[in-house]
């Protein structure tokens, strides 16, 4: 009697790399995946908009992001289906009648942060006032502001679908399997997502006047852990999705604003640790964030680890 081959050997171990008890591709690969299709989405969304707009305008910034948003949600149903067994829904778009309250509940609460940091900023001398309603060279101030509102909530939808939803679950799910509890395998999850949000916006995002690489990881990965908190607290995207969109729109088209269009043009005066956006001021204001989405979620009586999540960790072995 023969052993098996040693073509099928490889091919068993293949398989046992590449597969978990459950049939699925195995959780890190699960994590991956999402991570390489946002990649294709901003490919994609800046060919768009480099194709039907012209560069700098805020059309092109809108095109950008939508376009973006569509590939990357088209790419990530199809993850979703055929990896992780689930529908896009299950990453946090549940229909139910408090998703929308939460949005916006999420967008009060990064305006407030935002505003908090404009606060302690003005205090310490940390910038200066330019302008007060600064339209430069669009009409009118509101419908900039409208315009920018549709780019940053498609910009979150995004990222907090990506991040959240799909990586922070599929590693919980990983993790649990790895003798951790619940609990524990959803804390590893939201680090380890949230350190991931942190270093991939190094090379992706722009840094604001004035502020130092360092400054803005420790604080992208603040936000990113905020948003997490946010997550791991309701089980849906929406309170991350408005806390995202609110912190981006505050900062940029509100309150910290260094170009045209924007409420308060600033011009940033401290490059250390008061720095408005790298510094304590916006840590200061993101802080508070989470005590306000705390409060929020206490007061619904539903304040801890959101029980859905919890049985999706446990119930789909790796």
């Amino acid at each position: 009697m023969t052993g098996p081959s040693v073509v099928g050997l490889i091919r068993q171990a293949a398989t046992t790399l590449t597969f978990g008890k459950d049939e699925r591709p195995r959780a890190v690969y699960r994590a991956i995946a999402p991570l390489l299709v946002a990649i294709v989405g901003l490919i994609a969304g800046n060919a768009v908009a480099t194709l039907l707009t012209s560069e700098g305008s805020e059309a092109a910034q809108v095109v950008e992001s939508i376009a973006a948003a569509v590939v990357v949600l088209s790419g990530l149903a199809v993850t979703a289906h055929y990896f992780d067994g689930r529908s896009l829904v299950d990453y946090g778009f549940k229909q139910t009648r408090k998703w929308a309250v939460n949005a916006i509940v999420g967008g009060l609460a990064g305006v407030t942060a935002v505003s908090i940091a404009f606060g302690i900023g003005m205090a310490t001398g940390s910038f200066h006032v330019v302008e007060v309603v600064s339209v430069g060279d669009v009409p009118s101030l509101l419908p900039a502001l409208a315009v920018a509102m549709v780019s940053f909530v498609a910009v979150s939808v995004l990222e907090e679908t990506v991040f959240r939803g799909a990586v922070l679950t599929n590693v919980a799910e990983g993790l649990a399997t790895r003798s951790l509890g619940t609990p524990a395998a959803l804390g590893g999850a939201w680090l380890i997502s949230t350190v991931v949000f942190g270093v991939l916006h190094g090379p992706l995002a722009s840094l604001p006047s004035g502020a130092t690489q360092i400054g803005m990881f420790v604080v992208w990965t603040t936000a990113g852990g905020v948003f997490g908190v946010a997550y791991l607290l309701t089980g849906e995207l929406a309170l991350p999705i408005g806390l995202h969109t609110g912190v981006n729109w505050a900062a940029n088209y509100l309150f910290l604003g260094t170009a045209e269009p924007t409420l308060f043009r600033v011009e940033f005066q401290n490059r250390a640790l008061w720095h408005p956006i790298a510094g304590l001021p916006l840590l200061t204001g993101l802080v508070l964030a989470v005590c306000l989405i705390a409060g929020y979620t206490w007061q619904r009586n539903d304040l801890g680890l959101h029980e859905p999540i919890l049985q999706a960790s446990e119930k789909r072995p790796d």
